[in-house]
C-alpha cells in the first residue's frame, strides 16, 4: 500500500448518504471482514468512484469499508491529507483520493466511504465517493503494470483489471 506514502519530486497534486448506500457501504463491509478466503486463480477486488472515474483495490488489504467519519484536520499537512479520525477507538489518518490523484472534486458531501487499511505507518483510509461492490476476477485477467500514461503516478496505479464491459484501474 502506497497512498500513504510521501510524494516524489515531481508529482501533481493538486449532507448525508442515503439510507440505501450505508446499507450498501455495511453489506460490503460485512463481505470484506468475512470473504477472507479465495480460490487460487481468483482475486477479490473493492470497486469503488472516485471523482466521476471508477476504482479498484485488493479486498484481502484492506481492513474495513466504512461509512466517512468526522475527522480533526492537522496543520502543515499535504493537501490531501484530511486528518486524523477515530475509528472504534483507533487514529485512522484520512487521504482524499480526489486531492491524491488530481480528480474533479465532488465535494465533501458526496463523500460516502472510507476504505481503512493497516500500514506499516499505522491506519488510514482513502476517501472515496461510492463503493460499487466486491467482485472475484480471475488472475489472468488482471494486467500488472500497463504501460499507459495517467496523471496518477505510476507507484499508485498498480494494475489494470480487464472486466467483460470495461477496464478498472486498481489503485495500491
Amino acid at each position: 500500500l502506497h497512498l500513504f506514502d510521501e510524494p516524489q519530486k515531481g508529482e501533481d497534486h493538486a449532507s448525508k448518504a442515503p439510507e440505501a448506500q450505508v446499507a450498501q457501504v455495511a453489506q460490503v463491509a460485512q463481505v470484506a471482514q468475512v470473504a477472507q478466503v479465495q480460490e487460487d486463480n481468483d482475486v477479490r477486488l473493492i470497486l469503488f468512484e472516485s471523482g466521476g472515474f471508477e476504482f479498484a483495490t485488493y479486498l484481502l488489504q484492506a481492513k474495513e469499508v466504512i461509512e466517512t467519519q468526522e475527522y480533526r484536520p492537522v496543520a502543515n499537512t499535504t493537501s490531501y491529507f484530511l486528518g486524523f479520525a477515530n475509528v472504534r477507538g483507533d487514529v485512522v489518518g484520512l487521504i482524499d483520493l480526489n486531492t491524491k490523484f488530481n480528480l474533479p472534486a465532488k465535494g465533501p458531501e458526496n463523500r460516502r466511504a472510507l476504505i481503512v487499511f493497516d500500514h506499516d505507518n499505522g491506519l488510514f483510509a482513502m476517501q472515496v465517493d461510492r463503493i460499487v461492490g466486491v467482485i472475484s476476477i480471475e488472475k489472468s485477467n488482471i494486467d500488472i503494470h500497463p504501460p499507459i500514461k495517467s496523471r496518477i503516478p505510476e507507484q499508485y496505479l498498480t494494475a489494470v483489471a480487464k472486466m467483460s464491459d470495461r477496464f478498472v484501474s486498481v489503485v495500491d
